[in-house]
């Protein structure tokens, strides 16, 4: 009998080991399982935080547009000094030819009509 007794008193000990080594107390009852509950400052830092990195990397795109910009107006490449090219001044003999073409009317540049 004394190794049944054993063998119950064993298994009551075994499940004492088993309980939770932390018992709830009025200081830790909301922990747990639970996840924390973020603060309404701790959520507004971070939001900031991300809205400060957000503006850094605007800033920087802007940046570099802006030197883009400026390179591409250094460069010669705006369109502000850009000139149309001159038309080529026929010479008599092409100038004959155009008219014997029909490409040019003698008449319309002479200034009487």
């Amino acid at each position: 009998m004394d190794d049944k007794e054993n063998k119950k008193t064993e298994g009551k000990e075994e499940e004492k080991t088993q309980e939770p080594a932390e018992k709830t107390t009025p200081d830790n009852v909301d922990e747990g399982d639970k996840p924390k509950a973020a603060s309404v400052v701790d959520e507004a830092n971070t939001a900031a935080e991300r809205l400060e990195n957000i503006h850094k990397k605007i800033k920087e795109e802007n940046d570099r547009t802006e030197d883009l910009l400026a390179k591409t107006a250094l460069g010669g490449r705006a369109e502000a000094g850009i000139q149309k090219p001159k038309p080529k001044e026929l010479t008599d003999i092409e100038y004959a030819e155009a008219v014997d073409r029909g490409e040019i009317d003698p008449l319309k540049n002479d200034g009487f009509i």
